[in-house]
């Protein structure tokens, strides 16, 4: 109902601002709440493989992501924070195939470009693909 859906909506966004401020436990709670309130809202689900992302939970936040996908094929921020998880799990094909997919659908995307050159040089094996210039840790 559309009350569900008001609800859910308004604890994605508490989720998002709590994920920004460097929140991650209380962004988890309130994705969590939103999926409670409408287990569809695709900003919930998002949000909630970006804060396993940012803790390191580089499965979760694959498992998460792909669901996303799933869901919303049209969103180049779910294949760019699926490209990070899996570039920073190990799995550098997978990396730069999500990270090219995101450039498809939006080719200004400078995180995933970032993503891309990193995770080529890594599949490649070459020295420095764990430093991309965005100071993450790949």
């Amino acid at each position: 109902d559309d009350e569900a859906a008001g609800m859910a909506e308004f604890y994605a966004k508490a989720g998002d601002a709590a994920l920004r401020s460097g929140d991650p436990v209380s962004a988890a709670s309130n994705y969590s709440k939103a999926l409670a309130s409408n287990p569809k809202n695709i900003d919930a689900v998002i949000g909630l493989g970006e804060v396993a992302l940012s803790q390191g939970q580089y499965g979760p936040a694959i498992t998460q992501l792909k669901k996303a996908a799933k869901v919303a094929p049209r969103r180049a921020r779910i294949y760019t924070l699926l490209g990070e998880a899996y570039l920073n799990s190990g799995n550098a094909v997978a990396a730069e195939a999500s990270f090219k997919k995101a450039l498809t659908l939006d080719p200004d995307d400078a995180r995933a470009r970032t993503g891309t050159n990193a995770s080529s040089r890594a599949a490649r094996g070459c020295p420095g693909a764990g430093s991309g210039e965005s100071g993450r840790s790949w």
